[in-house]
């Protein structure tokens, strides 16, 4: 008899412990589709973001140059990735989406549609934005 009443702890026990793996299993799934390290890119105006590791981006464009940026935050929905950094003048929003995608100068296909965003860090606004391709990068060069 004492067994009976002991049964629906364990059962709670059980549980419990398959939910904290589910829970770490969803983490990893999502850590693992993190676009990292990826490379975008787009044209009219030309511009490329390499998304180096978990804390590090450079973004370049022909008449402004590189800058190195910092990853403040990853956030995602689904399979669509959010990533936002950090530089000294402004602060940077990457939209990563698992849409084949055309960069419309080559007949190069990509997995990833990129949307950019750049905001000026003094006055919190919008002041370009930025549509185009990636693809994950086979190395990390820094």
């Amino acid at each position: 008899m004492h067994y009976k009443s002991f049964l629906p702890v364990l059962l709670i026990v059980l549980l419990g412990g398959c939910q904290v793996k589910n829970q770490q299993q969803a983490s990893d799934e999502a850590n693992s589709r993190k676009p990292m390290p990826a490379i975008a890119r787009g044209t009219e105006p030309f511009w490329l973001l390499h998304v180096v590791d978990t804390t590090t981006a450079v973004w370049e464009r022909p008449d402004t140059g590189k800058d190195t940026l910092t990853i403040e935050s990853y956030t995602h929905r689904g399979e669509t990735w959010i990533l936002r950094a950090q530089h000294a003048t402004y602060r940077l929003q990457a939209t990563f989406s698992p849409q084949t995608c055309s960069d419309g100068m080559s007949d190069l296909e990509y997995p990833l549609s990129v949307k950019v965003t750049i905001f000026d860090s003094r006055k919190n606004q919008v002041s370009q934005q930025y549509n185009g391709c990636g693809e994950y990068a086979q190395t990390t060069e820094k």
